[in-house]
């Protein structure tokens, strides 16, 4: 008896997701079996009562790239359709099992659905992000979407979000009986990992305010170029040593730079991204994070970033609309700024640098930091896993035992 987790993503890779599902594995006190994607298991050590399937994806660049614009829900949609049969030939998921699928990519979800038609077991269906309800979409590709979305959410045991705003905003289409088998699993930091000392600058050194990702479609740099360009033609003066640094890409923008901003030298850099390790390394050197969200009337979205900042321990300015993002950045103590207009981004980002000159900000608020915790996030799938099972524990001489619940 054990949970079967069904992700794509997967270390060694280090997208956000692989990292997560992970970290759940990792501080969960069941058996798991992981069948992802993926050929290499070096490095990648999660702890005893852990057994991983891989299924590599042999798809080349530019297949995969082409399959993004053949297959929905995703360019993974012929691996997961392979896994599926693979999983029920070869009977990695039995009867006794729970199955849990993590998406994205939501293709995930439509091997579970597959799974769960054919075996009945119980399932969990955890989206990273909203799926027909996806802001980013287009109308004709969300309509498209909702048939897959309505058959997972109606045969899945139990929908978990990374928010209550992501669960309120997919399930208030559905049958008000539905929503209560919906709840939140957040995204969560690995607390056993060494954090970066905090860094002390000269008094005479640079205020430096990093944000660390990748941007894309509707969230990009150019609303903080505006309001830096603003700051610097209104308060030129409040600039003097400050450095923003955008680490990371403008995903089909590749060749932009910050000299093309007509900003003062060394008062923006974009360096090129840097694997994971790094960018926490780069975390705990600044001087404060940034936290760049779409400007939607509301965010729904909770950036896999902001976990890996709360950790960090610095202070967070964040450019976004009223939502998940703002409602956990305001709990923690840091500082918002709408992403309306240049004049609103500039009056956050001028707090943000005065009050760091001032020493009137610190780190986020320990008791906002901790509600993500990995152990504690794990601990609550636990619980989740086995109400849903309705035991009191699993059994597996390989795995610790879940308290009784």
């Amino acid at each position: 008896m054990k949970a079967v987790f069904l992700s794509y993503a997967f270390p060694p890779q280090n997208a956000p997701r692989a990292v997560q599902v992970a970290r759940v594995a990792k501080f969960s006190s069941l058996p798991i079996r992981i069948v992802c994607a993926g050929r290499d298991d070096a490095g990648v050590d999660i702890r005893a009562g852990v057994d991983v399937v891989r299924f590599p994806d042999n798809s080349s660049r530019w297949w995969r790239l082409v399959k993004r614009f053949v297959y929905l829900p995703d360019s993974e949609r012929t691996w997961a359709d392979r896994v599926a049969k693979a999983v029920l030939r070869d009977k990695l998921v039995t009867g006794d099992d729970l199955l849990v699928t993590f998406g994205q990519p939501m293709s995930d979800h439509l091997a579970g659905l597959a799974i769960k038609r054919r075996l009945g077991v119980p399932w969990i269906a955890h989206f990273s992000d909203p799926w027909s309800d996806n802001p980013y979409l287009n109308g004709l590709t969300q309509r498209r979407l909702r048939k897959m979305e309505h058959a997972v959410i109606s045969a899945a045991d139990r929908v978990m979000f990374t928010s209550e705003e992501t669960a309120d905003l997919v399930m208030r289409k559905y049958p008000a009986e539905w929503r209560q088998k919906a709840s939140v699993l957040p995204h969560a930091f690995d607390p056993l990992r060494t954090r970066p000392a905090a860094t002390t600058r000269p008094a005479d050194g640079p205020l430096v305010l990093r944000h660390i990702g990748n941007f894309y479609g509707p969230r990009n740099p150019l609303a903080l170029v505006k309001a830096l360009t603003f700051l610097h033609q209104t308060q030129p003066d409040l600039l003097e040593n400050v450095r923003i640094e955008l680490i990371g890409r403008w995903v089909g923008h590749e060749s932009w730079s910050a000299a093309q901003t007509g900003l003062p030298d060394g008062l923006m850099g974009a360096p090129k991204s840097v694997d994971y390790e790094e960018s926490l390394r780069l975390m705990g050197d600044a001087d404060a994070l940034l936290i760049v969200d779409a400007p939607f009337e509301s965010n729904v979205f909770f950036p896999s970033k902001l976990v890996e900042y709360l950790w960090a321990r610095r202070p967070i300015l964040a450019v976004t609309p009223p939502g998940t993002t703002a409602n956990i950045v305001a709990a923690s103590g840091g500082v918002l700024a709408s992403p309306e207009s240049s004049e609103t981004i500039a009056a956050g980002l001028a707090e943000m640098i005065e009050r760091l000159r001032a020493r009137t900000i610190g780190p986020p608020a320990e008791e906002v930091v901790m509600r993500y915790d990995a152990t504690r996030v794990a601990a609550a799938f636990d619980q989740a896993a086995l109400e849903l099972l309705g035991r009191k524990q699993f059994s597996n001489s390989g795995a610790r035992l879940a308290e009784s619940v």
